[in-house]
């Protein structure tokens, strides 16, 4: 691997770190959803550490990889069920985390082994939390126009979409450096985003939005 792409992976990992600092400096004002949203992030940098460790030890690491996708999933979509209005929105939502386990293990049983990239369900899982962000968007933006940026939802939503959106491509195509560079690169924008949501914690009268 060329020294750039090692420099950006090294970057890419510690930008974990900002949404999970500015979560536990505003742990007091973290609504249930965001304590979800924080619990993954911390669950990413130990994954983190665990992949980079096997990967200087030259030992298999793409199983958690693959574990750590349907983790991924199924954190996010519960934070995002939380941000629903609509009764029916919220079921159809929380109803995609049964019917995603049920592909993930299918996946796993016949086409896509722990001995290689999960590009499927992986790619099924961006297509699906991009939906789900949009959707988040379209519904909240509708009432809410001002303070945008006090808001947890808006920054988290655009934070997901950026991350979500672009590694849809990413996913699919996961066999160049270059591809798995922009994909470091959309994570980075992500947690910086996300980091966002956290911070607008502090406007306690409307964190739970």
């Amino acid at each position: 691997m060329p020294l750039w792409a090692k420099s950006l992976v090294f970057v890419c990992v510690m930008s974990n770190l900002f949404p999970v600092i500015i979560g536990l400096v505003y742990r007091r004002k973290l609504t249930t959803n965001m304590r979800i949203l924080l619990l993954l992030y911390l669950l990413l940098i130990g994954a983190e550490m665990v992949l980079n460790y096997q990967a200087e030890m030259a030992v298999n690491n793409l199983w958690l990889i693959h574990l750590m996708t349907i983790c991924e999933y199924v954190l996010l979509t519960i934070v995002f069920v939380y941000w629903q209005k609509n009764r029916i929105a919220k079921q159809v939502i929380r109803m995609t985390i049964p019917i995603y386990l049920v592909v993930w293990v299918m996946a796993k049983y016949s086409f896509e082994d722990f001995h290689t990239y999960d590009n499927f369900t992986a790619s099924f899982a961006s297509l699906l939390l991009t939906g789900i962000t949009l959707y988040t968007l379209y519904t909240y933006l509708k009432i809410y126009s001002n303070s945008l940026t006090h808001a947890p939802w808006f920054w988290v939503s655009v934070g997901v979409l950026v991350y979500q959106a672009g590694n849809f491509f990413v996913f699919a195509l996961s066999t160049t450096v270059f591809v798995w560079g922009l994909h470091n690169v959309l994570n980075i924008v992500a947690n910086i985003i996300i980091a966002g949501g956290f911070l607008s914690l502090r406007h306690s009268s409307i964190g739970g939005f």
